[in-house]
C-alpha cells in the first residue's frame, strides 16, 4: 500500500489506518509519503513523495509497485494519479474536500479536476456539503461518500507487561507523575514544580524521561542540589520509597512510563520547538499538561476537546500537577482524550474493509 499524507494532519490518520490494517495483514508493507508523523510502524516505510511529473511517478512506482494507492487530504497531484491508473492499481482519496485540492493548470488545461478525481475508484469526503461539492467538480457520483476523518488516536506505544508489574508493585500506589522528554531547562521547571505539588501530596514521586540521555546525570545533580533524594535507571536505580525524582534515562521506554504516570507534563512545551507528540500519552490514559509551545494540530485538537491542561506560565505547573493530582480531574481530562483519539474509528475500519476487499483476500 502507497498511503500520502497530503497535509501535515493528515499523516497520524494514515498512520492510525497503517496500524489495523496491519493487525489483519502482518504481512502486508505501508509505503508512506508526504508529512507523516516523526514514530514510525514495523512495516511502514517512510519515504520522499515524488514530484508531480510523469518521469518521477514512473520512477517511485517502478521501484515500490503499490498495488493500493490511498491518498489522504490535498493538493492532489495529477501527473502521479493518472501514472497510477495505468499500473492496475486500486485509488481511494479519503478525508476529501474540495477546498483542499489545489490541483495545479486548471486553468490552462480544462477537465483536469474532473479528471483527476475520476482516476479514484473511491472518494470518502469529510461531510455531506463536501461530498455535493466534489460530484460538482466532477467526481464519479456512484463512487463517492460522505464518511468522517480518519481516526487519530496515536498507537499505543509497547511496554514489557512484566516490567510494568513490577514497577507498579514497587510505588504500591504512591502518586506520580512525569516530564516526558525535558530538556534540562525544562527538568528544572519540573523539579521546581515537584516542590510545590509535594508539599501537598504525600509521598509524591516525578519520574524524569529525558529527550536526550546524556542530559540524565545533570537532571540527577540538579535534583539532589534542589534537596530531593534522586535515582537514576541506567545506573540501576528503583523507583524505591526513598526516591523522590527518578530520572528514566533508558530509551524506548515511554510506553512504561505513560502506563505509569496517570499525569504527565509534555517536553518541548515548555522550553523548546513543541514538536512531541501528545498523542502517545493520550493514547494510555494520561492527563495531559502542556506549556505555551504546544502549537501543534495535535496540541490544538486536544485542547479544543478539553482534554488536556495548557499553561501559559511555566512558572504554574507544580499548581497544574496539584490540581490534577485529584482523580476526578485527570480522570475527566484522559476521558476526553480517549474520546477525542477514538473519534473517526468506523471511518478507518470502513477503509480497512475496502483495502481488504481490493486485495480479494
Amino acid at each position: 500500500m502507497w498511503a500520502h499524507a497530503g497535509e501535515p494532519d493528515a499523516g497520524p490518520g494514515l498512520m492510525t489506518y497503517a496500524q489495523r490494517l496491519l493487525d489483519i495483514l502482518p504481512e502486508a508493507t505501508v509505503i508512506m509519503t508526504g508529512t507523516y508523523p516523526s514514530r514510525t510502524l514495523p512495516n511502514v516505510l517512510l519515504d520522499v513523495a515524488p514530484e508531480d511529473t510523469v518521469e518521477s511517478g514512473e520512477a517511485f512506482l517502478d521501484h515500490w509497485r503499490p498495488d493500493i494507492l490511498i491518498w489522504s487530504r490535498g493538493p492532489l497531484s495529477p501527473a502521479l494519479v493518472s501514472r497510477s491508473t495505468r499500473r492496475e492499481m486500486v485509488r481511494f482519496f479519503v478525508e476529501a474536500d474540495i477546498g483542499r485540492l489545489q490541483i495545479s493548470n486548471t486553468s490552462q488545461i480544462p477537465g483536469l479536476t474532473r479528471a483527476t478525481l475520476r482516476s479514484f475508484e473511491w472518494i470518502m469526503s469529510v461531510n455531506e456539503d463536501e461530498t455535493q461539492r466534489l460530484k460538482q467538480a466532477g467526481a464519479e457520483p456512484d463512487g463517492i461518500e460522505t464518511a468522517s476523518l480518519l481516526e487519530r488516536g496515536a498507537p499505543a506505544l509497547p511496554c514489557q507487561e512484566a516490567e510494568r508489574t513490577a514497577i507498579a508493585d514497587l510505588l504500591s500506589g504512591r502518586p506520580v507523575w512525569l516530564g516526558a522528554g525535558v530538556g534540562l531547562q525544562e527538568a528544572r521547571l519540573c523539579i521546581n514544580a515537584h516542590r510545590t505539588a509535594s508539599a501537598h501530596t504525600h509521598r509524591l514521586l516525578l519520574i524524569l524521561a529525558p529527550n536526550d540521555p546524556e542530559d540524565a546525570a545533570s537532571m540527577e545533580k540538579v535534583a539532589t542540589l534542589a534537596g530531593f533524594t534522586a535515582g537514576l535507571r541506567s545506573r540501576g536505580d528503583d523507583p524505591d520509597p526513598m526516591i523522590e525524582v527518578y530520572v528514566a534515562d533508558l530509551e524506548e521506554e515511554m510506553g512504561l512510563w505513560y502506563r505509569i504516570a496517570p499525569i504527565v507534563a509534555m517536553g518541548g512545551t515548555f522550553a523548546g520547538d513543541g514538536k512531541s507528540d501528545p498523542r502517545e500519552a493520550a493514547a494510555l490514559g494520561s492527563a495531559i499538561i502542556a506549556g505555551p509551545h504546544a502549537l501543534s494540530t495535535a496540541y490544538e485538537h486536544l485542547l479544543n476537546a478539553g482534554a488536556l491542561r495548557k499553561i501559559f506560565d511555566p512558572a504554574r505547573l507544580g499548581l497544574a500537577v496539584r490540581d490534577l493530582l485529584s482523580p476526578d480531574t485527570a480522570a475527566a481530562l484522559a476521558t476526553a482524550a480517549w474520546s477525542l483519539g477514538s473519534e473517526g474509528a468506523e471511518t478507518t475500519d470502513r477503509l480497512v474493509d475496502l483495502t481488504v476487499e481490493a486485495l480479494e483476500i
